[in-house]
């Protein structure tokens, strides 16, 4: 089977460890940046081909698909400009800012033939595929309430400068950078059957710095995501059933998880974990290969609540 040929835009931390991913299906080809000291050390330590012009880098026909992690707010111009040079599209989350981009860029991949995808990991991991299945063979019985953090204290890094990317608008805030994570997971888990959806968040410099993110679903289902930049908190989740519930530490990059079950036994989970990267990197690739426009785990219809969900938190925007 021959391999996708992927190129990233962006040498950032993140794409370190994207091309470090061991997808078997894919070909870490080449990267494009803007800095060139940065961009010539990551091409040098992983082996592959540089471009610091990105017209330059999507010319090349050898170049079928793109990884698209740079910041938030240039996602929806990148997208655009990498199908209208006809390649596939797996772009970082959170995707775009709102629903008509979205709409847009699905109908653009779509009208081209090529493969569109936003990137959220956590959902293709082994874990999480096994998880699911425990959920649904009822192991720790009727599932009532799921409850996630991932929060982040930065206030002594530069993220907290008020020109730092994370504070546009219309991309940025704590909600759309990390909420995202549990967010995802727990529709996922509920297989985005969303009924309804409340925000209350703590905002800085026009955007929320702290939120709390509540779901209920069409099963009856209820979850709290919490996200913040201002404070630091255990960063997992845990699932309650009847029978028992589920812990998960660090649930987006994770093979281990523990069930506690009311009967006072303990099942340790250990799934498959070569690299957080790979299962998403892998299920993208094979998209392309049956020459799909977007996935059937995160589509159009995925990202379109997700951004739902985003704007929803600022019907209830408080002054900073």
């Amino acid at each position: 089977m021959d391999k996708i040929n992927i190129a990233v835009l962006g040498p950032g931390k993140i794409a370190r460890r994207f091309v470090n991913g061991k997808s078997e299906y894919v070909n870490y080809y080449a990267v494009c940046g803007r800095n060139p000291d940065k961009t010539k050390k990551f091409a040098e330590d992983n082996g592959i081909d540089i471009y610091y012009s990105i017209e330059e880098c999507l010319n090349d026909d050898n170049v079928d698909a793109v990884y698209i992690s740079t910041p938030n707010p240039t996602h929806y111009e990148l997208t655009k400009l990498c199908l209208n040079h006809h390649k596939h599209v797996l772009c970082e989350k959170p995707f775009v800012g709102t629903k008509e981009e979205c709409n847009e860029l699905y109908d653009l991949a779509k009208d081209k033939g090529l493969m569109l995808m936003e990137a959220d990991k956590q959902l293709f991991l082994p874990l999480t595929q096994k998880i699911k299945e425990i959920l649904d063979n009822k192991i720790i019985g009727d599932v009532k309430y799921m409850n996630g953090y991932y929060c982040d204290n930065r206030e002594s890094k530069d993220i907290f400068q008020k020109d730092h990317w994370v504070f546009e608008e219309k991309t940025g805030g704590a909600i759309r950078d990390i909420g995202i994570y549990p967010i995802a997971y727990f529709n996922y888990l509920n297989n985005w059957e969303i009924e309804e959806v409340n925000t209350v968040s703590r905002y800085l410099h026009g955007v929320d710095c702290f939120s709390i993110t509540e779901i209920r679903y069409k099963n009856g289902v209820f979850s709290t995501s919490v996200s913040g930049f201002d404070i630091d908190l255990p960063k997992g989740c845990d699932i309650y059933g009847t029978l028992g519930h589920i812990h998960i530490d660090n649930f987006w990059k994770t093979g281990k998880a523990s069930i506690y079950l009311n009967t006072s036994e303990t099942i340790e989970l250990n799934e498959e974990m070569i690299s957080d990267f790979k299962y998403e990197t892998d299920h993208f690739a094979l998209c392309i290969k049956k020459s799909l426009n977007e996935s059937p785990v995160i589509g159009r219809n995925e990202s379109l609540k997700l951004i739902d969900i985003f704007e929803s938190a600022k019907k209830h925007k408080s002054t900073d």
